[in-house]
């Protein structure tokens, strides 16, 4: 069944490739028209930088993929019925969209770098090896976070993937914004703690910034493994709950 998600994500990422081709015409008609910008003067670029910039390219695209199991529960009777165990055909699922979102991170990071060239400042990026693994082990664990936490949700609510992932970016966009509300201690403390099981609070505010973080109270590298580890606890269960599931 892996090849209908397939046929899926290849239409999600040819979409997504002319947005980016889009968004690089008007940037380059934008830069190159300013005949009085100095584009000397533009600093050092840590590759970090970029590569926390291009995760959100990988994030959005993580949202939309993550609907394709819960897209055919209008075929389930008929796709439980192949000769394969149903935790099979979720797992292939699974590859193909990680598939789909490393893609996506890498069309963005091209994006980002050919961008940078129109300003004639590749000369000015500095790779940072340390930074560039960590951004990229919190961003994939971020992404992977969100999209567990997806399959989690819709598991046993056929068809009503999109939906869920449509909310999940308001639902988690307010919960990170209402830290910084002035609310009783008690429904602040709430707050917090639900943090910890939103996404967008284990982002890197930056490649090259500091260590500090102001949603959740763990060092960078915590971030990263807490991320992978509650989407892989999201994704076994949802997995399960999606497999027993009645057709």
């Amino acid at each position: 069944m892996e090849y209908v998600e397939l046929r899926r994500v290849r239409r999600t990422l040819r979409n997504y490739a002319i947005v980016l081709l889009a968004g690089f015409a008007l940037a380059a008609i934008g830069i190159l028209s300013s005949a009085h910008s100095d584009h000397s003067v533009i600093g050092v670029i840590h590759v970090s930088d970029l590569v926390v910039g291009a995760m959100f390219g990988a994030l959005l695209t993580g949202t939309i993929v993550a609907c394709g199991l819960q897209a055919e529960w209008s075929t389930t009777a008929i796709t439980w019925t192949r000769p394969r165990p149903r935790e099979a055909i979720a797992w292939g699922y699974l590859a193909v969209d990680f598939g789909a979102i490393v893609a996506a991170f890498v069309m963005t990071l091209l994006f980002a770098l050919a961008v940078v060239s129109l300003f004639g400042a590749l000369p000015n990026l500095q790779f940072d090896g340390e930074h560039v693994l960590r951004s990229i082990v919190i961003g994939f664990g971020v992404t992977m976070m969100w999209y567990g936490l997806i399959w989690l949700v819709a598991a046993r609510l056929p068809g009503r993937a999109p939906l869920i992932a449509g909310l999940s970016w308001a639902v988690f966009l307010i919960l990170g914004g209402l830290t910084a509300a002035n609310l009783p201690w008690l429904f602040h403390a709430l707050i917090v703690a639900l943090n910890y099981l939103n996404p967008l609070a284990y982002v890197d505010s930056g490649g090259s910034s500091s260590n500090t973080h102001p949603l959740i109270a763990l060092s960078p590298w915590l971030r990263g493994l807490a991320a992978w580890a509650i989407a892989a606890v999201a994704i076994v269960a949802s997995i399960r709950l999606w497999s027993t599931r009645e057709a």
